[in-house]
């Protein structure tokens, strides 16, 4: 479990730049989604299930962003896309 949410944390580290519209729209709707659940005393987990699809959104720019990485001419974001996708099965 350690190594895939060590490879997860890799993506969403990749989707950190803010140049594309698309990561600030998602990253202000996780911070709202943040800000509306704070306000209740307890969580409810229905409330938080569009948070789900936000993170499923960044987790794909991410790797989309890793797939073009190359080591040495030895493609190495694609490896590094392929090893996220077969430790989440």
């Amino acid at each position: 479990m350690g190594d895939a949410s060590t490879l997860d944390r890799l993506s969403l580290l990749a989707v950190v730049r803010w140049r594309d519209w698309r990561v600030r729209l998602l990253d202000v709707l996780v911070a709202a989604m943040f800000l509306w659940s704070s306000m209740y005393h307890a969580l409810y987990e229905h409330y938080s299930a569009p948070l789900t699809a936000t993170a499923l959104a960044l987790h794909l720019i991410g790797m989309r962003r890793i797939c073009p990485w190359k080591s040495k001419g030895w493609p190495l974001g694609g490896f590094l896309v392929f090893t996220m996708i077969q430790s989440a099965v």
